[in-house]
This record gives structure tokens, sequence and C-alpha cells, in this order.
């Protein structure tokens, strides 16, 4: 369908659909550095703590609220966990269940409305499975095996490898449980991303600028198509 004609009569061009890069990530990848790096190549935003600020400023509730709903959030998981047990045997009190899902659901439509408006690089909220089936969305996964993203986020982070490896396994297991709870899917499956990378075998950038000339790539092939 084409644009309707503007009210002096003249047809307006059409709106031309903003560009969008979904990045799930495993701990220890550098995601943060390999987003940003994406997203100033591509003339992006880099959204990750702008998702709960508009999820606060929505619920009208404080940042730190929506931030420890977020799924970024150490304690997410305990509660994402309490719920499915609440759910398991039909206990009285779903308040637990009720905060959490009104939470997601308003996250949800955070990402949803970054993708309609102004597009961006989106960090996590499982933002593939929310775009799943969104038109010019590049969805990549950057993981690698556990003991090399631990000496990797160890160095970066200044900590011991046992700490390191406390935060992977918690991190990740947050991160899984969110998006197999709120939307049945495994991060780890390979059908929802168009490109799989390990980061801990390449510099942090290079890795950047090779997502970013693949989403170009992408991004001019379904214009193409349109």
């Amino acid at each position: 369908m084409s644009d309707p004609p503007a009210r002096d009569g003249s047809v307006r061009a059409p709106t031309a659909l903003p560009r969008v890069v979904t990045l799930s990530a495993n701990y220890g990848t550098e995601a943060r550095l390999v987003g940003t790096t994406v997203a100033e190549r591509l003339g992006l935003d880099f959204v990750d703590q702008a998702i709960p600020v508009t999820v606060a400023r929505e619920m009208s509730v404080p940042l730190d609220r929506a931030e420890a709903h977020d799924d970024r959030s150490d304690g997410v998981l305990g509660r994402i966990l309490r719920s499915m047990a609440l759910t398991a045997t039909d206990a009285p009190d779903r308040s637990v269940i009720e905060d959490e899902r009104t939470f997601q659901q308003h996250t949800e439509a955070a990402i949803r409305q970054i993708a309609a408006t102004t597009g961006g690089v989106i960090f996590g909220r499982a933002g593939m499975a929310v775009l799943a089936d969104r038109p010019l969305t590049y969805r990549v996964r950057l993981e690698g095996p556990l003991d090399r993203r631990v000496r990797r986020a160890a160095q970066v982070e200044g900590i011991s490898e046992a700490a390191a490896r406390e935060n992977a396994l918690a991190a990740d297991r947050a991160r899984d449980t969110y998006a197999a709870h709120f939307y049945k899917v495994h991060r780890d499956n390979w059908r929802l991303y168009h490109l799989l990378l390990d980061p801990t075998v390449l510099d942090p950038l290079d890795v950047g600028e090779l997502v970013a000339r693949a989403a170009e790539a992408f991004f001019a092939r379904e214009q193409e198509r349109a």
C-alpha cells in the first residue's frame, strides 16, 4: 500500500523502515564494546540503558526498580524461578508472576517502539525473539567457550577468574531463563540469528567492524527486495 497524498495533494515519499540490529550475547564476549562499534559504524543508537529508563517512565516507578526487573539484573533469575514455581504449584499469591510479566510487557513495548521509530542496535532483552518477524532486523549472537570468556572477562574487568566464572554462570543462566520463560526460545538456537560469532578469539573492535559490514550488506539486500 502506498502512502496517502499529503494535504496539499502531493504524494509523500514512502517512509523508510528504521534499521535494527539485535545483539544477544553471553557474558565475557565484550558485547557492549562490540555493540557500540556497530552502532557508530551504522549511524545508529546503541540501545541498552534507554530501555529500563523508558520502562520506569511508562510505569511511573523509580529507575532502580525497572533495572531490577531487567534481564541484565542479578536478581531477575530468582524472581523468574519463583514465578515459575508459583505457576507449577498454583499458589494463590500470584503477585510475583504478575509483577514480572508487567515489567516484561513494558520492556517489549519499549523495544518495539524503538524499532518503529529510530531503530538502533538493541542489546539483550530477548530482542531477537521480540523482533523475530520484523523486516530490516539483523539478528546477531555473540558466544564462545566458557573458559575463554572467563579469561577475557577477568582481564577486562580486573577480577579473578573464579569471580568471572561465577559471574558468567549467573548472567548466562539469568538471560537464558528470561528468554525461555517469556518467549519459549533458547538463546543458543542458531535459527534465531543471521550471524553467530565467537569474539573471544578476535579483537572486539574487529568483531564490531565485521558485524557492521555484514549488517550493511543485509540491509542493502533487503531494501533491494522491498
